[in-house]
């Protein structure tokens, strides 16, 4: 991870008309999972103020990822910081619970956040309850088993898509970071971290813009994977928000 890999990123999002950009785990050090770790901070590689600069000059908003100790213990500080900086909003992950605690840490987030004209995307987060009605930054969160465990699971598959939108689509918007470019539908289907593959086809990833509801959508491939490709050009207008939603005869499975 550097400034430079952002700001190809950056010029992928821009080219494509792509709202925002995440810069993932690590950018402001290498213990995700830890909460000694300052947000407030950056590794020597990112130059973050050079980085925003950047993207608001290509109309790409920049999105932060954090681990929810360090939000919980330093949230006053970092984010009227972020909102000095021009980030846009925050991806707060590995909550992993749903007690009176958590609860009260998400109402605390979305408020401070709210303060400081963040949006925010939970991740390992438990089920919606209607929190965004008090609180629209909310703009999505996860909830579900996502596309990301194709990296060490085949649980992740079209069988399982089929049901979400009868299961926990009911709850409210869903982050699951579909359209992944590269698939498998046969016997060549390999977990891996690296240069991951999903289970299914690109139909089947581009129709899950459509069914699945969530404000904030993400791309999930590399962007060598996009250009050029069949399916791009509809994923580069596909909307994330609408006006009137029409239901469709179906059953799960």
């Amino acid at each position: 991870m550097n400034t430079a890999t952002m700001k190809h990123y950056i010029d992928f999002a821009s080219r494509a008309g792509f709202e925002y950009l995440l810069i993932d785990a690590e950018w402001y050090g290498p213990e995700i999972n830890s909460p000694e770790e300052d947000i407030t901070t950056t590794i020597p590689e990112i130059d973050l103020p050079h980085i925003i600069e950047y993207a608001n000059e290509h109309g790409v908003g920049i999105l932060l990822w954090i681990y929810w100790e360090c939000a919980r213990d330093q949230m006053d500080k970092a984010f009227p910081l972020y909102e000095q900086w021009g980030v846009k909003g925050v991806k707060v992950d590995y909550m992993n619970a749903d007690d009176q605690e958590m609860v009260n840490f998400y109402r605390q987030v979305v408020e401070k956040a709210a303060q400081h004209h963040l949006l925010v995307d939970f991740h390992g987060s438990y089920k919606p309850t209607g929190l965004r009605r008090a609180y629209p930054n909310l703009v999505t969160r996860e909830g579900v088993l996502g596309l990301e465990y194709v990296k060490w699971s085949e649980r992740c598959n079209p069988a399982h898509d089929l049901i979400l939108p009868y299961t926990r689509m009911l709850a409210g918007p869903m982050d699951y970071t579909p359209g992944a470019f590269t698939v498998s539908t046969g016997e060549d289907f390999q977990s891996r971290i690296e240069n991951p593959m999903v289970l299914g086809t690109r139909a089947h990833q581009l129709a899950m813009y459509v069914v699945y509801e969530s404000p904030l959508q993400m791309v999930v491939d590399h962007p060598a994977a996009y250009f050029g490709q069949a399916g791009f050009d509809f994923l580069r207008v596909v909307p994330t928000v609408w006006d009137d939603t029409k239901f469709i005869d179906g059953e799960v499975g």
